[in-house]
């Protein structure tokens, strides 16, 4: 799966404010690590990383931010109330993970 793959790098390396207390060598990357908020960053990203060409209002315009300050509140909020593109599909595979 691409989004384990991209997990085990972006764990390890990212900077994001809800990444903060993960910093060491993973061995796995368990389906409760993918179904909790802090995963929401790191699945925009992924999703950002499969969909070049579909832009976020999280990082654009007044108020953008840097990646690394993203956090699962901006992406639900953005997914639900200004109907962003990108953290729709981010919204929908969270829920995905975690139903199963």
């Amino acid at each position: 799966m691409r989004l384990v793959q991209f997990a085990y790098d972006y764990i390890e390396n990212s900077g994001n404010i809800e990444n903060s207390r993960s910093k060491s060598k993973l061995t796995r990357i368990s389906h409760e690590r993918l179904g909790a908020g802090p995963a929401i960053p790191l699945i925009y990203e992924f999703m950002k990383k499969e969909n070049p060409g579909m832009a976020s209002c999280l990082e654009t315009g007044a108020g953008a931010k840097t990646p690394d300050e993203i956090n699962s509140h901006d992406v639900i909020t953005a997914a639900l109330e200004k109907q962003d593109a990108l953290c729709k599909k981010v919204v929908d595979k969270f829920s995905e993970i975690f139903a199963v």
